[in-house]
């Protein structure tokens, strides 16, 4: 009997800010290439920053939050999801997180390497050894095929420092702030029994 072809369904949560939004691209696109079958990838981020990722071939579907996650959980729940990829890891995406692997989701985080940065800004100790944020963003997809989800970004993150996409980003983000950064469109930083593509990996949450 021939298996069932399921749509995988994947969140990845990147709240703020512009630049660090713009570097997930190279990941989404990661996403696509490494988990087996055809994927719906949905991106939850906050309203302001939605014109970002609206549009890019591959995101499916944007959900944005103006303040709280609980504007958007029951929607979220509703989808489905079979993994949660959440590249800010924090308090609030951790809300999302958890309320998605309570439905049965799989759900990976980016280890930001707080502890590392304090001790670069603090201590002049270097231990990120010239880690990139897609570096990091990459490893979220470790389970799926760790040389391939880091051969793809950095493919990816090269093809972004080319002037036309330069160009594409830039765009963007005129269309965010309307050409102007002001403190009302940039927000202040806050402090189913589906079936599952055979994936072994650790659960982080």
């Amino acid at each position: 009997m021939e298996s069932e072809n399921v749509l995988v369904k994947v969140l990845v949560v990147r709240f703020s800010s512009m630049g660090d939004i713009l570097l997930t691209t190279p990941v989404l696109r990661a996403i696509h290439d490494v988990i087996e079958g055809e994927v719906e990838l949905h991106f939850l981020t906050k309203k302001a920053f939605a014109p970002l990722v609206e549009g890019l071939e591959s995101v499916q579907v944007v959900h944005t939050i103006e303040r709280a996650t609980t504007e958007v959980e029951p929607a979220l729940k509703a989808v489905g999801f079979h993994y949660v990829v959440d590249l800010h890891s924090s308090a609030r995406s951790g809300f999302v997180r958890r309320a998605l692997v309570r439905d049965g989701a799989l759900a990976f985080r980016v280890d930001k390497r707080n502890f590392s940065k304090l001790k670069l800004v603090r201590g002049g100790t270097n231990d990120l050894a010239g880690e990139h944020i897609v570096d990091r963003y990459a490893k979220c997809l470790a389970a799926f095929g760790m040389d391939a989800a880091a051969d793809t970004a950095n493919i990816s993150l090269q093809m972004c420092m080319m002037n036309p996409v330069h160009t594409l980003a830039t765009t963007l983000m005129h269309k965010v702030t309307n050409g102007r950064a002001t403190r009302d469109n940039h927000p202040r930083k806050s402090r189913a029994n589906a079936v599952r593509p055979q994936v072994i990996c650790p659960l982080l949450v």
